[in-house]
């Protein structure tokens, strides 16, 4: 990602364009456009190992911070983001599938 964009500020972990802690909303969106194809899949393997690899680079460069915290900051927003996404194709599907008289 190129300087203009939201990216950590190490070693504190805080977003160099937006200051909020990283990975702030910003990033979290331009990862999840970045890995989205043209049919609307969303590569979330490639997103859970960009952030695996954050969380411990972040891990190494904060050794005083709380796991727990840590871990959802990186971790289980993507979890969350994936449920979403998985929720609303299932409703969808389901839509299209009761409009058009199948099950």
């Amino acid at each position: 990602m190129s300087s203009d964009l939201h990216e950590p500020a190490r070693p504190d972990w805080l977003c160099r364009l937006c200051s909020n802690p990283f990975p702030c909303s910003g990033y979290q969106e331009a990862l999840l456009r970045r890995h989205t194809q043209s049919d609307g899949a969303v590569d979330w393997v490639r997103i859970e190992n960009t952030m695996c690899r954050h969380f411990a680079s972040a891990a190494g460069d904060m050794p005083n911070a709380i796991c727990g915290p840590l871990h959802h900051r990186f971790i289980t927003w993507v979890r969350l983001a994936r449920n979403r996404t998985t929720a609303a194709a299932n409703v969808a599907r389901f839509t299209q599938a009761r409009t058009s008289g199948t099950r």
